[in-house]
């Protein structure tokens, strides 16, 4: 199976999931079958560019997370952290982004400071 398909293919499956709506209600939204959405799913069916653009955007997945092997392939925390930033403002991801930095710096001394902020 191709790799972006088979991305494609979980991503559906685990955000509808996480959705709690069956493929049938998924179906009606983005106006295709239910037997094409449980293809797609399975990764039997390609979709069209326009189904694909709908799932996403009906599932509010990130096509960069479909695409891009290694935002996708992350799992736990990572991948529920990459999901929450993109409801977060520029301020916001600029603190978690020094938050990273500044946890991944030899000097732990910001990443303290920056945690006490934050909690």
């Amino acid at each position: 199976m191709d790799k972006v398909l088979e991305r494609l293919s979980l991503a559906v499956r685990d955000a509808r999931n996480r959705e709690n709506i069956t493929q049938k209600e998924l179906a009606v939204k983005v106006k295709i079958s239910s037997h094409h959405l449980a293809g797609i799913e399975s990764g039997r069916e390609k979709p069209s560019c326009f189904v694909m653009c709908s799932l996403i955007q009906n599932l509010d997945l990130s096509a960069q997370m479909i695409i891009h092997p290694k935002a996708f392939h992350s799992e736990g925390k990572i991948r529920e952290l990459i999901v929450l930033m993109h409801d977060c403002n520029e301020a916001e991801l600029a603190i978690f982004s020094k938050l990273l930095i500044s946890s991944q710096s030899s000097s732990k001394t910001d990443f303290e400071q920056i945690t006490k902020m934050v909690i």
